[in-house]
């Protein structure tokens, strides 16, 4: 045996007087404690068994409290150990968690960052496309504006012009009329000097009726104006047979009274139909443009 079973088994076989086994409880110790020296705990193990024999029941419980109290005590440190273990491992689970959520909370945010910096940079472009279409449309009002007010005045002033060659087309009509009613009248009463000077006038009414026709359907754009008053020819033909029938009629000395009243009255119904179609030309007014409408 070596010294220290020689001095265990010394201690355990020879109590002193009055106390059992004082040395049992630090050999118990040992051998829960000195694990990493198997022979020694192995030596001590069997001392304390050959001890056990010579012990009395009060002793044998004794040791059987004290080896419960080591095992309660082990099983706590283990179990303590244990909920270390968990504890350390759920603060680390704990930690990784609140770093995950951080991290997720900044990818958040900065989406949310990104998506606002995009939605912010929608709405300018919106506004300025807004604000461009803003200014052209003022622009096309402004221009369609200035392009109303200069057909304006120009309609003024070719209504205004427009309105005195038809009134000195409808004065030379009337004049012209006139003439050729007061010829008749004078050649039924046979005054061949009178007639002279009114036919004279006749045919000077004829000729500034021929420039009134002119003047006028180079001022209007209509062409169905213009047809209007070419037809106004038609009236100088007219007057140019009544005037070569008078001078036939002067000339064989035909008798002119049924002719020339027949005549006045054709005059009249002609000077009506005349004026009533000078009218409607007159009445005619000039086309508003289409502003835009190239656009």
């Amino acid at each position: 045996m070596t010294d220290l079973e020689q001095t265990c088994a010394g201690s355990v076989l020879s109590p002193p007087p009055g106390k059992a086994y004082p040395d049992l409880i630090p050999i118990a110790g040992y051998i829960a404690t000195d694990a990493a020296f198997p022979e020694r705990a192995i030596s001590a193990a069997f001392i304390s068994f050959a001890g056990l024999t010579t012990m009395s029941i009060e002793d044998i419980k004794n040791f059987s409290t004290i080896a419960a109290a080591i095992i309660v005590l082990m099983s706590n440190l283990i179990l303590f150990f244990l909920v270390f273990k968990k504890e350390k491992l759920f603060e680390g689970e704990r930690q990784q968690f609140s770093l995950n959520l951080k991290n997720i909370e900044l990818q958040h945010a900065k989406k949310l960052q990104d998506e606002r910096h995009d939605f912010e940079k929608e709405k300018q472009e919106i506004v300025e496309a807004q604000n461009k279409l803003n200014y052209q449309y003022s622009r096309k009002l402004q221009r369609q504006r200035a392009e109303l007010d200069a057909w304006k005045i120009g309609y003024e002033l070719e209504t205004t012009v427009r309105n005195d060659a038809l009134r000195r087309l409808r004065t030379a009509v009337i004049t012209l009329f006139d003439h050729f009613q007061n010829m008749l009248q004078l050649a039924l009463r046979a005054d061949d000097q009178e007639i002279l000077g009114v036919l004279a006038k006749c045919i000077q009414a004829l000729s500034n009726l021929d420039h009134a026709i002119d003047a006028a359907k180079s001022i209007v754009r209509n062409d169905i104006e213009a047809a209007k008053l070419h037809r106004l020819h038609i009236i100088q033909r007219f007057f140019l047979r009544v005037i070569l029938d008078l001078t036939r009629r002067k000339t064989e000395r035909i008798s002119q009274a049924p002719a020339l009243r027949k005549m006045e009255s054709r005059l009249k119904k002609r000077k009506e139909v005349t004026m009533h179609y000078l009218q409607s030309v007159m009445e005619e007014r000039p086309r508003a443009p289409d502003i835009g409408s190239s656009e």
